[in-house]
């Protein structure tokens, strides 16, 4: 299981160690950063284009739209969507906070199993172009 970085100077965070933990999914992280054993965004894409090159399974937490998911579309690499339950208001109330997301320790990033439910989503306002996945990919 591969979830991004969580650190209190990072700008993004995730609810994966709350969604695995409270939903019986048993996995667990294999990164670098200390806290979590997360990983950053390039490192995300190195470990699937490795596993794809190696015919491994992976396992990360993901978000769309995102230019990845495209270019391993049709592919035995494409993304597959676990569905966990639906991400209702009293789900969303009960989310880990930012703070708790970041921490070191994986109780209080784990939250209440109430706030374990899946992401909601969110309208986009981009189109997504070819060009746009080629831009992506460069950035380190």
């Amino acid at each position: 299981f591969i979830c991004p970085v969580h650190r209190p100077t990072t700008s993004w965070s995730t609810f994966a160690d709350a969604q695995t933990h409270w939903n019986d999914i048993p996995l667990a992280s294999s990164g670098p950063t200390a806290a979590n054993s997360g990983y950053s965004y390039s490192q995300m894409l190195q470990v699937w284009d490795a596993a794809n090159a190696t015919r491994e399974h992976v396992m990360m937490w993901w978000y769309e739209p995102d230019p990845l998911l495209e270019e391993y579309r049709g592919t035995d690499y494409q993304f597959t969507k676990v569905h966990l339950p639906s991400p209702s208001v009293e789900c969303r109330e009960s989310r880990v906070p930012p703070n708790d997301r970041c921490s070191e320790d994986p109780i209080k990033r784990r939250g209440a199993k109430e706030g374990s439910c899946d992401n909601i989503g969110h309208t986009t306002k981009k189109a997504i172009a070819s060009s746009l996945r080629d831009s992506a990919r460069a950035t380190p």
